[in-house]
């Protein structure tokens, strides 16, 4: 039998092939997801002329503008945060002393939270209910416990800051909530936490 030598170059790309197939690939790096919120206030006078915020207990910026509804996240005169999804401490201090401290905000990934700072000096916070279309039943009823507030109007724009006419808005102690609301063939119900010093705004879709 005669054996027949393999061509040196056929020898030499068999090798090359098996070494580049025998190769680990890496693992893709998950991509890192993040979210923002940005703290706002719809008074003038609140805190003086700047309000300090505090994530964490450490010092993330200034708010020195204020505005009648709530901002797009990366507006001027804000205080736009990005981080990961969670939840986070929040405390603020005005330029005249006003405080606010042992509050929380949750960051969404790939989304944007507002967070409005309401009077600081008082203990309550508040909640205001709204829709950004007319869902076709009708006013709608909100009840919170022994409280009675009508939607009778929707904004498009964006969500509005607490005592928005035609919007219920409660003042209640901090807390864990329950609310009902009812209109023409549709109810919904849910819950909420209240903050000191802070404005929710709920959407009903």
């Amino acid at each position: 039998m005669i054996l027949k030598m393999r061509s040196p170059i056929l020898a030499l790309w068999v090798m090359l092939f098996t070494t580049l197939s025998c190769q680990k690939k890496d693992d893709p790096s998950p991509a890192i997801q993040t979210g923002q919120a940005i703290f706002w206030t719809a008074s003038k006078t609140l805190g003086g002329s700047y309000i300090d915020v505090n994530i964490d207990n450490k010092y993330e910026g200034r708010i020195t503008q204020y505005i009648n509804q709530a901002p797009k996240c990366g507006e001027t005169g804000f205080v736009t945060i990005s981080k990961s999804p969670g939840s986070y401490s929040v405390s603020a201090i005005g330029e005249d002393g006003t405080k606010w401290s042992n509050l929380s905000v949750t960051v969404n990934a790939n989304s944007c939270s507002t967070f409005e700072l309401t009077d600081g000096g008082s203990s309550n916070g508040q909640v205001i209910f709204w829709t950004q279309s007319d869902l076709g039943c009708g006013n709608i009823t909100v009840k919170v416990g022994s409280l009675t507030g009508v939607i009778s109007a929707f904004i498009s724009s964006g969500p509005p800051s607490c005592n928005t006419p035609n919007m219920p808005t409660f003042s209640l102690p901090p807390g864990n909530y329950t609310f009902t609301a009812t209109c023409t063939g549709k109810s919904a119900s849910g819950s909420f936490t209240i903050q000191s010093g802070v404005c929710l705004r709920y959407q009903l879709k």
